[in-house]
């Protein structure tokens, strides 16, 4: 059974930016590394909120690409929050998107948050993830599916986390620090103050 551990800071990324933007979808990139079977999520990259275009998208996982190289950090998956609180199964546009990472890294891991418990009490309980589906010689169903299209399937995975994230992440939230957490969108419209490191959550 696969598993995957978050460090605090990756986490508390991943939930800003759905506090920053709870009216829309927002996606992001999960980047980490891999030992035996635990995938350890390092960090994680706001990407985009509301409408999502391919040629941004494609620029961000780039650049984040390049930034992992010389950290021996690999892109492990996204992350996605749906826009409206009913949606609770992966859309056309996250599928477009793990289809993508897959086809660039080959890793095969969509989160997706559950907005109805994306609070500083449930945070820790809002992720539902996804992987592609298998078959019994390890390849997944893009080569055997007809419309050449991988089949994604919520697992039960082992999720674990840093210790004290939900402390801190009720603090950032009372102190509003979400307001000053940048995606890729942010720092296109203007790249000179919106730094997409976020390195205030370092």
């Amino acid at each position: 059974m696969s598993s995957y551990h978050f460090l605090k800071k990756s986490f508390l990324k991943m939930i800003l930016h759905c506090y920053k933007y709870p009216h829309l979808q927002v996606i992001g990139i999960l980047v980490g590394s891999i030992n035996g079977e635990v995938h350890i999520i390092e960090d994680v990259f706001p990407v985009t909120h509301g409408s999502f275009l391919l040629p941004s998208f494609e620029l961000s996982l780039m650049m984040i690409e390049e930034h992992c190289k010389d950290r021996n950090l690999e892109i492990l998956g996204c992350y996605c929050a749906n826009e409206l609180i009913t949606q609770t199964k992966l859309n056309t546009v996250t599928k477009l998107i793990g289809n993508k990472i897959n086809d660039n890294c080959n890793n095969d891991c969509i989160m997706l948050l559950n907005n109805t418990l994306i609070t500083c009490e449930d945070a820790l309980h809002s992720v539902d993830i996804y992987e592609q589906i298998k078959d019994n010689n390890n390849n997944n169903n893009k080569n055997n599916n007809k419309n050449n299209q991988i089949e994604w399937t919520e697992i039960d995975a082992e999720l674990t986390f840093e210790d004290t994230i939900k402390e801190e992440l009720k603090e950032r939230v009372d102190n509003q620090e979400f307001l000053n957490l940048v995606d890729f969108d942010n720092h296109f419209d203007n790249p000179f103050d919106n730094n997409w490191l976020n390195l205030f959550l370092n």
